[in-house]
Order: structure tokens, then C-alpha cells, then sequence
């Protein structure tokens, strides 16, 4: 089995190509330890996680990133809590707070299990269960 394992005082990145749809955007995921399995495609950050992409900012305990093809297609993150928000023209969510977020990058799809968003106007809106979709008012 394939695997490697990092473990460090200081930030490891990470840039890695992201396919969302037929766009690639770029993100850069820090953490201060990282275990990858080649074979599955499974890699995990724990720590003192930050993901910076075109489209989102999070920082989060533990990131599990999930990889077909040699493509990132979800991230789950895990936090007390998940901070995140979206960036660029599209924004809809200025910030926001979660237990559990997942993220599908192919659909653009974000899963969040006990949140809390607050939208570019200002609203609040809570729950234990959501989804919504990065750059859209959905």
C-alpha cells in the first residue's frame, strides 16, 4: 500500500488543481500534519487546517480530501467549529460557521450539518442540516 505521512512544527502547502465543472481552480490547503493514501486517493489534514481557493476561505480541524481520477471531487471538514466563506464576484455567503461542511466540487455543492451563514445582506440563518451551492442564490 501506498502511503505518506507528514508531520511537521511548521505549515506544509499543498497546491493542488481543482476541477469544478469544466474550470480549474487552484487551492492551497495548509495544515500542520497530513497522511495520504495514494491508492485510495484519500488524503487527511489535521490541524490547524486552512484551504484557500478562488471561490472559498476555511480553516478547520481535520480535512478529509477525497480524490477520483487524480481530481479533488469533495472535501469534508470538521471543526468546533468549520469557519468559512466564499470569495470572488458571486458571493452569497459573507461567513460562516459549522460542525460539518462538505464540499462537492463538481456540483459546487456545500452539505453543512449544525450551522450558522451569514449572507452578504447581513441575514442570519441557522440550522442542523443544509445545503446550498458556492456563487449562486440557492
Amino acid at each position: 500500500m501506498k502511503t505518506w505521512q507528514a508531520s511537521v512544527i511548521a505549515l506544509i502547502i499543498f497546491p493542488f488543481p481543482v476541477v469544478a465543472g469544466k474550470a480549474t481552480n487552484p487551492i492551497q490547503i495548509e495544515a500542520q500534519h497530513v497522511h495520504a493514501n495514494i491508492q485510495s486517493g484519500i488524503t487527511v489534514y489535521n490541524k490547524n487546517v486552512v484551504i484557500d481557493g478562488q471561490s472559498f476561505h476555511l480553516e478547520a480541524d481535520k480535512v478529509t480530501e477525497y480524490r477520483e481520477g487524480g481530481e479533488i471531487v469533495r472535501l469534508v471538514a470538521i471543526g468546533k467549529p468549520v469557519m468559512f466563506r466564499e470569495k470572488g464576484p458571486r458571493i452569497t455567503i459573507s461567513d460562516g460557521k459549522a460542525e460539518v461542511f462538505e464540499y462537492l466540487l463538481v456540483s459546487g455543492k456545500v452539505n453543512l450539518k449544525d450551522f450558522v451563514l451569514t449572507d452578504t445582506n447581513g441575514n442570519v440563518q441557522r440550522g442542523s442540516t443544509g445545503t446550498y451551492e458556492f456563487g449562486t442564490d440557492r
